[in-house]
């Protein structure tokens, strides 16, 4: 059986899998799940995708045919999804650690040694940190470049919320990344007007997997059929949003299941195929016993219902 780790505060609960990609199981408030819940079968299969969250390291979203160049060297990654990019890195395919914990509060972690595991040619250490309070729940990622060469990196979280017919995200953003068929990035540019996340969209309504850029750091979620809102808040590094809405067609094999639909808006320090990309791209370079520490938050309120 695998370690479980359960939270409690005040009206808040968290249930954690570590050992299943450091994922989250469950996250509620007042008993209304916050993020989707983890089923039986991705439970029993350790399938970190089937969870309510989990975490991006040491980068976010694809790399082109898992190869990239840094610091005057070619990097080649391990395909690890099936498909023709690398996806998410590897912290959501791994066990990790648990380090600490109590009624209110877990840290976990791994430590990443390329001699060992060739799926990134860099050593370092992950951490995350969970806080349940009266005011929510506070995860902080944390990372230490343990090698001696410089570090690409990024990271993020990737939840799952409950897509519901009336469900609405807002959030203040200011630009856009076009894709190609493989979800690529192919041209930056102004947020569309029919995907304008600063007026607030209804997820019901979109199909989307795109990154916006200029996330200004506060995301809101509307659920009003549950009379239930969210707060997602992050820290100036995670200054991009990930937003995945996908086709109800293609959920309907699951959703006649019983599993619920959902979408996803992923607070994340880069964008798509960072290290390829020119400009601003998010990239973070660790020095040599660098680290990186930044928080993201989910404060739950009651909200004005339908």
């Amino acid at each position: 059986m695998s370690t479980v780790l359960h939270l409690h505060a005040t009206e808040y609960a968290l249930t954690l899998h570590p050992e299943i990609g450091g994922s989250i199981g469950r996250f509620t408030w007042r008993h209304v799940d916050l993020l989707r819940p983890m089923g039986d079968a991705a439970i029993a299969a350790k399938n970190s995708e089937g969870a309510g969250c989990f975490p991006l390291f040491p980068f976010s979203n694809r790399i082109r045919h898992g190869h990239f160049r840094f610091d005057g060297r070619d990097i080649y990654l391990p395909l690890n999804t099936g498909g023709p990019h690398v996806e998410h890195g590897h912290g959501w395919q791994r066990p990790w650690d648990v380090i600490s914990q109590d009624a209110a509060s877990a840290t976990i972690g791994f430590t990443h040694d390329p001699a060992k595991d060739g799926t990134w040619p860099f050593a370092y250490r992950a951490e995350m940190c969970f806080v349940l309070s009266e005011n929510g729940l506070a995860v902080t990622l944390s990372a230490e470049n343990l090698g001696e060469r410089t570090m690409p990196f990024g990271c993020g979280l990737h939840p799952y919320f409950p897509r519901t017919p009336q469900s609405q995200l807002t959030a203040q953003v200011s630009g856009f990344w076009e894709t190609d068929a493989e979800v690529m990035p192919t041209r930056h540019v102004g947020v569309p007007v029919t995907l304008d996340l600063n007026r607030g969209l209804a997820m019901q309504d979109i199909v989307v997997d795109n990154v916006f850029t200029g996330f200004a750091g506060v995301a809101e979620i509307a659920w009003p059929e549950q009379a239930t809102a969210l707060t997602l808040s992050a820290d100036p590094a995670f200054a991009q949003l990930v937003l995945y809405v996908p086709d109800l067609a293609t959920q309907a094999t699951e959703m006649a299941a019983g599993a619920p639909s959902y979408f996803c808006a992923e607070p994340v320090s880069n964008i798509t195929d960072a290290f390829n990309q020119m400009g601003e791209t998010g990239m973070i370079v660790l020095a040599p016993r660098e680290t990186f520490s930044a928080t993201i938050r989910f404060n739950a309120r009651e909200g004005r219902g339908s």
